[in-house]
This record gives C-alpha cells, structure tokens and sequence, in this order.
C-alpha cells in the first residue's frame, strides 16, 4: 500500500474530503483509497459514469460539451471534476477520462491519451497525459499520476517507488513438476542488495495471464523481474505479454540477432549445435519489445531485455537456473547496485542457533524487537534435533548489535540453568 495511503493521510490531516468520478479506471482509484484503513475520513463518494449519458445526468456535463470536445477531453474533465465535487459536497473533486485502448484511439487523441482534473476552493487545474501499455497497464497508470496529482495538490511529495517483484513463468512450477530455484536465488540477492522482493508470483505460460501478473508487480515496485518463457519454441510466451504490457510492437532486434547467431555458431565450433544456421525459431530469440536494450546471455543462446516504463524497470530473465545466474549477476545486480546506491543500505544477516524450543524464546525475541526496531528477528524450528535457529535481518550495524545481545542473553541463561 503506497501512494493511496499517502492521499488518505494528507487529506486527512489537512481535514479535507475528496469525491471521485472516474470513467476508464472504472473505480480503480476509489478501490486503492478504500484499500486504506480509515480512508472514510477523506473519501466521501465515488462514481463511475462510464457512458456519456451518465456524464451529463450525473454530473451535468453538457451533452452539447461532449458532443463538441468528445467525452476524453480537457473539458469534459474539468466538467466531471467540478460536478462530483458540486454533487457530493466534497472539498476536493477528482476525475478521469481517457482512451485506455486498445481500440478506440484517434490520429488527435491515440490511445494513451488522458486527461486528470482536480476542483478545489482554488479553481480546477487539468492535466493532459500520453500513457502507454496495455489497456491494464494504462489504467493503472492514470489511476497513480491521479491520486499523486492531488498530493501535488496538497503540496505533499509523492512517496517513492521501492523494492522489486518478480513474475515466474512457468506451467512445470505450477504442474509441480519442476521446483522453482530460481526465486529463492533471486531474493536472497536482491535482499542483500538493499532491494527485497515485495512479491513473488508464478503464472502459466500465457500471454494475458503474464501481462496481467506485470501489472499487479509494477502496482507495487520500482524493479520488475519476469524469469521464463524466453526460448525458441511456441510455449515461450513471455515477450510477446511484456510487449503487450509495455504498448510496444515486437520486432527483431540486430543486436539481439548478433548475439544469437555468434553463440549458435560458438556452440557449433564446441560441438553442441550440429546445425548453427539461423531459423525461425532461433530467430524468435532475437524478437524484443521495440526499444528494449539486450541483456547478452553467455551461458545461452537467447538474450534478455530491459525496458523502462513509468518510472520502472522491466527485466526479461531466461528460465534456465545457469542461465538465470549469469545474466542476474552480470547485469541485474549491477543494476540494482545502481537504484540502491547512497539510498538504501544494503542487508546483512546473522543466524544464532538456540538449542531448545521455538516458545521458550519468544519472550526474549519479542524483547530485542522493541529494543532493535530496525532490525527483523525471525525463529525457525527444527524438531527433529529439537533446536531453533533464530535470524536476525536489517542493516549491518544494528544486525551485530542486536546478534550480540541475543548470543550473550542465551549465554547467561545457558549458565544459569533456566530458559532465556
């Protein structure tokens, strides 16, 4: 939960109300305000009038307005702004319009095209937006750069995007038929970089389910990681769905062929590929979203991709654990290291093992976590050799601090004869 909670709080401590309409998010924003505990004390209504019929009867949008500007437009935005803010009594009227795609575009008005208006005591201020990706991915944005105008509004600085997510493509994970090693690897370095995952999910190999699942991990992250379905045969799905996501056509990249071609033909000289002509299928490889950069794959023979889009980073990742490996080592890590570096301190991790029951110490834990709030203190038990492995997580400084406190805790305790 992030920027909405944001717009609820600074709402609510400058004592003011807000009322929504919303016509392409189809209440999208009202759904991220009300995902917000106590979001009553600044949302006070919200509507959805989809159709321009709508418009006019339930906000009194001109119909001869409509008919003269179209229903995405400045004006008519500004019209829906002023009108739920006039029907609803709220302090703050919020509205969005757009052509989210992926029909219904215009050479004046291409899909992407939005538009957000804001009415206060102040006046009505209407921005023009050119959004692009998938008609989910659209929606989404236009739902974020609205409730971040009304921060702008407000005068309150929008809360920065963090962490990662990462989408596993997979139908053999999901058949259980292949264990997923690539996402414990993922997230361990990731977290040690200073960047943990916020989410990990694991879809088939399907274009819409892929897209969808791109979305929902750009809702919540600054870094979007996508590992699979990035071969030659017909199952690998994965680019054309970030394609989808990203608004972009597919297209054979020359670099990406490049590299394509020269690890077919050192696979040859190794005696691996019999064959290394260039092939449709082998091909497919080098087909990227247009504008992504190739990420070279030496342990391969197809590359991967990184694509930037509303504030994030896109990372196309192969499947293939050796793989996988070498091109998060050789080009994520770097990036991460990048996003990270002088804002986020990286983590640090020291285990004690506590012979003994996982309840015994859950005093003390409970203890140092108060102590330490920096600092997270996980038990994990294990009951065969009756012992608990307690870890403590965060940055370094307060990590060996508080490992220190809890080896010297158990120690007295041990020496005493009692539980700690």
């Amino acid at each position: 939960m992030g920027i909405e909670r944001t717009v609820v709080e600074a709402l609510s401590a400058a004592d003011l109300t807000i009322a929504v309409a919303e016509s392409c998010t189809g209440g999208l924003i009202a759904s991220r305000l009300t995902s917000v505990p106590g979001a009553s004390r600044a949302l006070l209504s919200a509507v959805v009038p989809y159709a321009n019929e709508a418009k006019t009867s339930m906000l009194g949008v001109p119909a001869d307005m409509i008919a003269a500007h179209g229903a995405v437009s400045a004006e008519a935005a500004e019209a829906m702004a002023e009108g739920v803010r006039s029907a609803s009594g709220a302090d703050v009227g919020l509205a969005v319009t757009c052509v989210a795609g992926p029909g219904g575009g215009s050479a004046a008005k291409p899909v992407g095209t939005a538009f957000t208006a804001i009415a206060d005591i102040g006046g009505t201020e209407v921005r023009r937006l050119h959004l692009a990706g998938s008609r989910a991915w659209i929606r989404e944005q236009l739902s974020e750069d609205a409730l971040g105008a009304v921060l702008d509004r407000l005068g309150t600085v929008r809360p920065p995007l963090v962490g990662a997510s990462l989408v596993v493509v997979a139908d053999e994970v999901l058949q259980g038929l292949t264990a997923d090693t690539n996402s414990g690897e993922i997230a361990r370095a990731l977290f040690l970089a200073g960047m943990p995952l916020r989410r990990v999910d694991t879809v088939p190999d399907d274009v819409e389910a892929i897209s969808s699942a791109m979305v929902e991990a750009a809702r919540e992250a600054r870094l979007v990681l996508v590992c699979g379905g990035l071969g030659p045969t017909p199952d690998d799905r994965t680019v054309e769905a970030a394609a989808m996501f990203l608004g972009r056509p597919l297209a054979v990249d020359p670099a990406a062929l490049w590299m394509v071609e020269r690890r077919l033909v050192e696979g040859h000289a190794a005696g691996i590929v019999p064959n290394p002509t260039m092939t449709d299928a082998r091909r497919k490889m080098a087909t990227l979203p247009a504008g992504a950069a190739v990420l070279e794959n030496d342990v391969g023979y197809g590359p991967g991709c990184v694509a930037e889009t509303a504030g994030r980073t896109v990372v196309l990742l192969p499947g293939v654990p050796a793989e996988m490996r070498h091109l998060l080592g050789r080009h994520v890590m770097p990036l991460v290291e990048g996003m990270t570096a002088g804002s986020i301190p990286a983590n640090h991790v020291e285990e004690v093992v506590y012979v003994g029951s996982e309840s015994s110490i859950a005093p003390l834990m409970a203890s140092l976590s108060l102590e330490f709030p920096d600092v997270s203190i996980g038990s994990y038990p294990d009951l065969e050799r009756y012992r608990t492995t307690i870890r403590v997580v965060g940055p370094e400084a307060p990590v060996r601090d508080a490992a220190s406190r809890l080896r010297g805790t158990l120690l007295d305790a041990e020496r005493a004869g009692r539980e700690p």
